[in-house]
């Protein structure tokens, strides 16, 4: 069964934060893998995919750029890791592949309903912090901070790269949207937001913190 992980953020290296977004999707019956970030995409064999996930565990977009290592020594994956040009954009598309890489073990053997999706990922980081030894990872927020999210404050959190939007599809089922605390978010004050959002922030941010992760404020 087709796996898509969707994700998307405000890019703030840019005098006007713009909203990135980068994917990974795995074609089970066709037996391939297509990975983008904004426009670009590019489709990987199984054995590129399994060597991205490599390069992933200890990345270099330098290398990346410069073909160092597989499968960004394919000329056709170079396009990609050039747009791959700011921490908001890096960090999308590391976690669009970790998310999928852990999904489709937990997914596609036996289909998982939203409710188990969500308690899978919400408030826990852990399988993801430590699946490239990194020991920073994403924090999902819980169900009931997702619940209580107006639209507005999501948007601003997202557009601000506090949050960054998950959406995953099996097969052509849109099962679950969520967000979750990139790996390492823009040191910000109050000023920054509005008071609604800056209020829901800082519960956020206390939850990923009491869950032992730490980052910038």
């Amino acid at each position: 069964m087709d796996l898509n992980v969707t994700v998307e953020t405000g890019d703030v290296t840019v005098p006007e934060s713009t909203l990135r977004r980068a994917g990974a999707t795995s074609y089970s019956l066709d037996q391939f893998y297509l990975v983008e970030l904004d426009d670009v995409a590019s489709r990987l064999t199984p054995t590129q995919w399994n060597a991205l996930r490599v390069a992933v565990a200890s990345p270099s977009t330098a290398q990346w750029r410069q073909g160092a290592v597989a499968p960004f020594d394919d000329p056709a994956l170079q396009q990609l890791a050039g747009v791959i040009d700011t921490t908001p954009s890096f960090q999308l598309f590391l976690a669009a592949v970790e998310i999928l890489d852990i999904l489709e073990t937990l997914v596609l053997p036996a289909p998982a309903s939203p409710k188990e999706l969500r308690n899978v990922l919400a408030g826990t980081f852990s399988d993801i912090a430590t699946h490239a030894g990194r020991q920073k990872g994403l924090y999902f927020i819980p169900l009931e901070t997702c619940e209580a999210l107006t639209q507005q404050v999501a948007e601003e959190l997202v557009l601000s790269n506090k949050l960054c939007r998950l959406r995953i599809v099996i097969g052509t089922d849109d099962v679950l949207q969520t967000y979750y605390v990139p790996y390492a978010t823009p040191v910000s004050s109050a000023g920054d937001f509005s008071q609604d959002a800056y209020s829901v922030w800082r519960k956020i941010r206390a939850a990923c913190r009491a869950a032992t992760r730490s980052f910038e404020q």
